[in-house]
């Protein structure tokens, strides 16, 4: 896990010249790894890789960037790759030579032995660059539902590419997104996976489908806690928390719990219980409405945020990474991503096509909640990682029966069945509440907003208008994103139904 930052040129320039720039653009993300800016900063007249490393994987001797032995292909990765030892171990068998490098030289002997095709081997969370200094060519990728972020831009015969908007600042460019599940060489993009109407709809009985999404998750968890360092459960005591807490308990043996929420928020009351019940390690953050206020600035600037409601859950989510970076976690895991593959929102029960939806918003996440993850994460230098969106669980989850997902006005049915044998009715039984509701924030930094003066350009106003951003609040959110320099949103994207974005059961996506 770390930043990544790159940067290519179709002419030759001066060493000095990339580094400087290099060097800039890694400034500005150097939270995302705590070991020096640079492990082995690779720079030549016509590139340069560089790293921001958090050190989690095989941490003496997994340094980027990983290059081949004849130094032509060089490969930096942010992210994890949770299959890489099972794929080293067969690349081993083939003959392949390793130098114990982790998971970035896995994917960069996959890539020399297979091509493009690789990406479809790998279970895990990413984005990468790989540059092939012989041939001049170079390779982005990212991951199947866009965990991992990747950004880039091309101005002036040069390709600049990284981990985050903000190091883009001050370049003068124009910041492009690489989508998921995508591959891009420069010239054209490659889709490697789609999440579309075309999947096929799986047979599976009722009991057969239960057991298999247990499976699936357990499967899931059991990969993403195999370290030997502790770990984090972000645990707001609702079911898809609770399941990630129970299968975390039960595959690694230090794991803590970290609440947050306004005192006496009905979050707090329900994780104690069951923390309780179950003797598991809990640490409760409580913050104050000031809190709140004061954060926003922050929020938005690291979150890379416009939108109102992604903004505030931003506000909010930071404390939980926080707390873990106080206490010396480097790896937490979190419930995000399960509402939209088996269907968690009061939207979805009236909606006209549950599936629909389900895919819209699931192509949607890297831009709302898998992004404020990352951010809300990496902004205090912590991995988070996200079970549910596990490639098996997504594409099984995709493929089941509508009926199997809502039943009797009951969302996430065949999820609470698959686990009601080892959590307690309270949890599985919770209907779904929002973050700013379940940690007692409400509408609180709305009602600041809205209490409060500020002033924004009349130029920006009306731009920001065209595109649907109209009451004060959202329009206060948009006002700080633009003063952090970052680009002009040319969209909102296209809602589906009726907008909820108020009540939050809806986003406008980012």
């Amino acid at each position: 896990m770390c930043g990544i930052s790159a940067i290519f040129t179709t002419t030759k320039k001066s060493v000095e010249q990339i580094n400087k720039k290099l060097i800039s653009m890694a400034e500005m993300i150097k939270h995302r790894g705590d070991l020096p800016l640079f492990n082995e900063n690779l720079v030549r007249e016509n590139f340069g890789l560089a790293t921001n490393r958090l050190a989690i994987l095989e941490r003496d001797n997994a340094r980027q960037p990983v290059s081949d032995a004849e130094r032509d292909i060089h490969i930096i990765l942010n992210g994890q790759i949770f299959n890489y030892k099972e794929l080293r171990e067969n690349l081993i068998k083939e003959g392949c030579v390793f130098e114990k490098r982790g998971d970035a030289e896995v994917i960069l002997k996959l890539y020399i032995k297979y091509g493009k095709e690789f990406v479809k081997m790998l279970d895990g969370m990413f984005s990468f660059v790989i540059f092939d200094n012989k041939n001049s060519t170079f390779l982005l990728g990212r991951d199947h539902v866009g965990i991992k972020p990747l950004y880039y831009a091309f101005k002036d015969d040069v390709w600049y590419v990284a981990s985050e908007m903000k190091a883009f600042l001050g370049l003068s460019v124009e910041v492009k997104t690489l989508e998921p599940g995508n591959l891009y060489d420069g010239n054209r993009l490659y889709k490697y996976i789609s999440y579309d109407k075309k999947i096929e709809k799986s047979k599976d009985s009722y009991l057969i489908a239960k057991q298999k999404v247990r499976n699936l998750m357990e499967s899931a968890v059991k990969s993403q806690v195999d370290t030997d360092l502790p770990i984090a459960i972000m645990f707001s005591g609702g079911i898809d928390s609770a399941i990630v807490l129970a299968l975390a308990k039960k595959y690694h043996s230090n794991i803590t719990a970290i609440t947050f929420g306004l005192p006496d928020s009905n979050d707090i009351k329900i994780s104690q219980r069951f923390c309780k019940e179950n003797k598991i390690r809990q640490i409760i953050y409580t913050f104050t409405e000031q809190d709140l206020i004061n954060e926003i600035e922050n929020a938005v600037y690291y979150g890379e945020f416009f939108e109102k409601i992604d903004s505030i859950d931003s506000v909010i989510a930071g404390f939980g990474y926080f707390i873990a970076s106080k206490l010396g976690f480097k790896v937490a895991l979190c419930g995000e991503g399960s509402d939209e593959i088996f269907c968690g929102y009061d939207l979805f029960k009236t909606y006209p096509s549950i599936d629909e939806l389900s895919l819209y918003r699931l192509n949607n996440l890297h831009r709302t909640d898998l992004q404020r993850v990352d951010r809300a994460s990496m902004r205090h230098s912590v991995e988070a990682r996200v079970p549910f969106m596990n490639y098996k669980l997504v594409n099984y989850a995709l493929s089941l029966d509508e009926s199997l997902k809502i039943k009797d006005g009951v969302e996430k049915y065949i999820l609470r069945e698959a686990f009601r044998d080892i959590l307690p009715n309270y949890i599985v039984d919770r209907p779904k509440i929002r973050m700013p509701d379940g940690s007692g924030v409400k509408n609180t930094l709305i009602d600041y907003i809205n209490s409060i003066d500020f002033k924004i350009p009349d130029d920006q106003i009306n731009a920001l208008k065209n595109i649907g951003i109209n009451d004060k609040a959202s329009l206060y959110f948009a006002k700080r994103y633009l003063d952090n320099g970052y680009n002009f949103p040319n969209e909102r994207f296209k809602q589906v139904g009726k907008d909820y974005s108020e009540s939050g059961y809806f986003n406008f996506i980012s």
